[in-house]
C-alpha cells in the first residue's frame, strides 16, 4: 500500500492513514483545507464518515444519485 505522508519543517511525518477521522479533520481544518469524503456512494464502499467532521460530501455520480440523496436525507 502506498503511504500517504505529511512532513512538517521539524522532521516530524505523519501517515494519513494512521489517523482516525477526528485526527484527519483537526488536521485539515489546522492547515487551512477542506475534507471532503469523495464516492461515498460508489459500490464497494458502504461507510459515511460523520458528518460533523467533513465539509463535503459528494453527491453527484449519476448511476448512484437515488441512493446518495436517500441516505443524506435521512
Amino acid at each position: 500500500m502506498k503511504k500517504y505522508n505529511i512532513s512538517y519543517s521539524d522532521g516530524i511525518f505523519i501517515n494519513l492513514y494512521d489517523l482516525k477521522i477526528d485526527q484527519l479533520s483537526d488536521l485539515v481544518h489546522k492547515n487551512g483545507g477542506i475534507l471532503v469524503q469523495a464516492h461515498p456512494f460508489r459500490k464497494g464502499i458502504d461507510v459515511l464518515v460523520d458528518l460533523k467532521y467533513l465539509d463535503g460530501v459528494e453527491v453527484y455520480v449519476k448511476k448512484d444519485l437515488q441512493l446518495a440523496l436517500a441516505c443524506l436525507i435521512k
